[in-house]
């Protein structure tokens, strides 16, 4: 029963992606997508998609160093075939990436998967309020073209609008948001606090244990500075991973690095949508972003099209070498041989 759940939630949620893929390339002329892709220099892709390796990279460290003040030390080689078939299991289904690379690393390092999750949700939490702070600059640096944009996408005008957020920010409103808050603040006091719980309770226990271990290594971490020009480093990487795009197309080789921001937040914005790998949601960030610049819906797709799909590539590529890697680190460690890789 369990299998036949998952089986159907992924295939729910591909079917969705495919349909939001098929409502996007809708009414677009095929061959001009072709046209696009055959007359795209790939040499920039290529340096894009290097630009994402160093993101994977920098990510892999950091995580390292979120997991030493828990008494852990695991093997880059280790870590990074972690994240990258965590990666690979997003392509398959939404967030399976964050358990996946918690249940690898726990394999090949037997560091306790409750503890790896509390570093990965921390991570995500990090991540969260990056992208929100590149939104809000974003939104600052073009706000003139955001507001338009967002004007069309809610339908209307910002001004015409007004009383509806007026509405939605009433007393009334803002109570019930406090309420609902503080009613699921009280419910897992009530959670930790149970005696005798059953077996689900004591699986959520262990998660928020693990992410309160999490938060604890931030503070116990060495070299604070590190992790934060690390972050800072992967999220230039993100930027040029979607920019040095920009110079594969005659269409938009001519635009600035305020563009390369509203693409990256946009289409992060995107990716966040749980469907498999951004599928159809990231074409249309991308589109509906380069359209703010005056760039034709059809260049817009194309543009995403070849961002997502060389990523896509590149996860596909690496997650199949690095599950080469998790296989032979298995093997060694059953032969009680630790692989001199790190």
């Amino acid at each position: 029963m369990k299998k036949f759940y998952s089986a159907a939630k992924y295939l729910f949620l591909l079917g969705i992606g495919i349909f939001i893929l098929w409502l996007v390339f809708k009414g677009v002329d095929p061959d001009a997508i072709a046209d696009g892709f055959a007359h795209a220099n790939y040499i920039w892709v290529a340096i894009a998609l290097s630009a994402g390796m160093l993101s994977h990279v920098s990510r892999t460290l950091r995580w390292n160093m979120l997991i030493a003040p828990l008494g852990f030390r695991p093997r880059f080689i280790s870590a990074f075939a972690a994240i990258m078939l965590g990666y690979l299991a997003n392509l398959a289904l939404p967030r399976m990436g964050e358990v996946t690379r918690c249940i690898v690393l726990n394999r090949t390092d037997n560091i306790p998967v409750n503890k790896l999750f509390g570093t990965v949700i921390v991570e995500r939490i990090i991540d969260l309020i990056s992208l929100l702070l590149i939104v809000a600059f974003t939104f600052i640096m073009e706000f003139d073209r955001l507001k338009n944009f967002l004007s069309e996408q809610i339908g209307g005008s910002v001004q015409e609008k007004g009383d509806s957020f007026s509405t939605l920010l009433s007393p009334l409103n803002i109570s019930i948001v406090v309420f609902v808050i503080g009613a699921g603040l009280f419910l897992l006091y009530m959670i930790l606090r149970m005696k005798n719980p059953p077996a689900f309770i004591i699986k959520i226990r262990s998660l928020f244990e693990g992410f309160v271990s999490g938060l604890k290594t931030i503070r116990a971490m060495e070299n604070n500075w590190l992790f934060i020009l690390h972050t800072v480093f992967i999220w230039i990487m993100y930027f040029l991973m979607s920019y040095l795009c920009f110079f594969a197309l005659d269409a938009t080789d001519h635009l600035d690095l305020l563009a390369g921001l509203s693409v990256l937040a946009i289409g992060s914005l995107g990716f966040i949508l749980p469907v498999q790998g951004g599928i159809g949601t990231f074409h249309w960030a991308v589109r509906e972003a380069l359209a703010i610049y005056d760039i034709d819906k059809t260049d817009g797709l194309v543009l995403g099209t070849l961002i997502h799909a060389s990523q896509a590539l590149m996860i596909i590529l690496f997650g199949a070498i690095c599950f080469l890697i998790f296989i032979y680190l298995i093997k060694k460690k059953a032969a009680n041989e630790v692989p001199n890789l790190s």
